[in-house]
Formats: C-alpha cells, structure tokens, sequence
C-alpha cells in the first residue's frame, strides 16, 4: 500500500479480469487506515468467478464469498455470479460508480469528496 499511500488525496482503483464485481475501502492493516477504494468490474461473458472456482474447489457460493470477505476486509460489494459492467460518472464534488448486473439490477457506492480529500484539492492524474 505504500505508492497508495503516499498519493495525493484518496486514490481510487479500477481492476477487473476478475470475472467478479466488488467494492471495497483498501485498508492498511497495520493501523487500520484507508489508504483508497477499489471498484472491480465484473466479467460481460464467460465463467464467473464463483462458476471457476467452484469447477476446480467444489467450494458452494456461499462458503467462497465468505472464505473472500475475511481474506479481504472493506469489502461493502461482493458479486460472483453475475456478469455485468460498471458506469463511472466523476463530478468535482462525488465519484459514483454504478455496478449493471445481467439481470438488470444495479447498484451504486458513492464516495463524497470528503472520503477521497485529505487536504481541499482532488487529486487528479495527469
């Protein structure tokens, strides 16, 4: 965590390839601190990432999100069945990301300046 840690502002964390959708805070562990957010896109096709997993582990749904969750604190978004995509939209004051799911449902993680600022100015990548 150190280069996120030593960034301007909050830094947020776009991954995927993960055939899974999450959201979590990225916590330092070694004083509990968030040092930034990470929004993980889920797969549009293919396996999930509970359907692999469970092909070579047996491992249920249920058992894997939680085995997940522990290894991962800050998680507050968990989806490995479903495929689907996120919608960013970046405001001076707000970073909303909704997470579209195949079956339509969605469902958006606000992060509010005050979450992302450490000194009054929104870091911004040049």
């Amino acid at each position: 965590f150190g280069v996120l840690d030593g960034a301007a502002g909050r830094p947020v964390v776009f991954s995927g390839d993960l055939h899974a959708g999450w959201s979590r805070a990225l916590v330092d562990l070694d004083d509990d601190r968030t040092v930034a957010h990470e929004f993980t896109c889920p797969s549009i096709s293919g396996h999930t990432f509970a359907a692999a997993v469970r092909r070579r582990t047996l491992l249920p749904r249920r058992l894997l999100g939680w085995i997940i969750d522990r290894l991962n604190p800050g998680i507050d978004l968990l989806e490995l069945d479903e495929h689907g995509f996120l919608v960013v939209d970046v405001t001076p004051d707000r970073l909303t990301t909704t997470f579209v799911f195949g079956r339509g449902r969605r469902v958006e993680r606000r992060l509010d300046r005050d979450e992302f600022d450490h000194d009054d100015s929104i870091a911004t990548a040049s």
